[in-house]
Parts: C-alpha cells; structure tokens; sequence
C-alpha cells in the first residue's frame, strides 16, 4: 500500500520465477490498488482472476464492494453482489455489513432490512462487526429500542459486546439525556 511500484516489481519477480499468486496476494494488491485509488487498475485485476484465475472469493468481493460503498457507488457495489452470487460465490456477514452500514448511512431503512432477511434466510450468521454497525446505525437514526435489541441479539447469539459497543450504546444514551436536560433548564 505504502509503496505500490515495489510491490509490482516483487508481484513480476514472482511471475517471472513461475509462482503464481494466489488469491491472498491478489487480495492484497487488489485492496493496496484501490487504497491509492487506482480503480481501473482493481477492475482490470478483478476481471484477470475471473478469466486466468485464481478465481475471486468472498474475500475478494468484499473489498470492492466495500471500496464502492465507501465512494457511494451503490449501484455498482449490487452489481457485483449480485455478480458475486451468481458465480457461486457465497457471501459471508462481512460483505452484507458493507452494504447495511451504507444503505443506512443513506437512511434507506427498506434496504437495510431487506439484506438482514436474505442475511437470516440464507443462514448466514451476523458477526461482532454486524452487530455493532447496527447498533451504531440504530443508535443514530435516534432508534434506541431498536440498539437494545439488536444488542440483546447479540448477545443471545453468544457473540461478546466489545468496548466499542458499550460506548456507541452508552455515548449516545449520555448525549441523548445530556441534550434533555440542557433543554429543560433553558
């Protein structure tokens, strides 16, 4: 990431040598490419390792998708969901918490729910990041019934709160009271 020439120059070093990358090191150039923001350079590597392999996996998938989020390019971030689908490639909780903390970031609750029933329907296991990335959205869209259960999910599920989850949580709830009683005393 920090010095994407060297990193060329090792990736024909071992073209050159007969090895060749895996799906791990295409990860790796394909995130440290979209870091420096050079996205055609991704795509063009994406669309190589569907052609010539090592064929994309979810892990793949997911930092594209997550890279479109981030650049609110939603559209293209379903088309390669859909795209990821349909290869067979399953998607896991880190792709959809990509899409959900988006979606509602952009306050398009109807999306949100919608991924978190396929995510249930499919039988893919929300995970700690899931879970706080709701908690957070929920907690800012001033849905604080809605964090509470969500958290009692999490924890039902067996999967630990973290630190940052108690202070999204009690950050917010501080804040909220906080706002009140400046208000009542003014």
């Amino acid at each position: 990431m920090k010095n994407l020439m060297e990193a060329g120059e090792i990736w024909n070093e071992m073209i050159d040598q007969g090895l060749n990358p895996d799906v791990v090191t295409h990860n790796i150039m394909l995130d440290g490419l979209l870091k420096v923001n050079k996205k055609s350079d991704a795509i063009k590597l994406f669309e190589v390792m569907k052609v010539k392999g090592p064929p994309p996996n979810v892990r793949t998938y997911t930092i594209l998708i997550r890279d479109l989020c981030k650049h609110s390019k939603l559209n293209e971030a379903v088309a390669y969901f859909d795209g990821m689908t349909s290869s067979g490639c399953n998607p896991d909780a880190a792709v959809y918490t990509c899409l959900i903390t988006r979606f509602g970031n952009l306050k398009k609750m109807d999306m949100v729910f919608g991924l978190l029933k396929e995510l249930k329907e499919k039988g893919y296991p929300p995970d700690g990041r899931l879970y706080n990335a709701l908690i957070k959205l929920m907690t800012n869209r001033r849905m604080p019934d809605d964090a509470v259960r969500v958290y009692k999910k999490m924890i039902q599920s067996g999967i630990e709160p973290t630190i940052h989850t108690y202070i999204m949580m009690m950050m917010k709830s501080y804040f909220d009271f906080f706002f009140l009683w400046v208000k009542m005393f003014q």
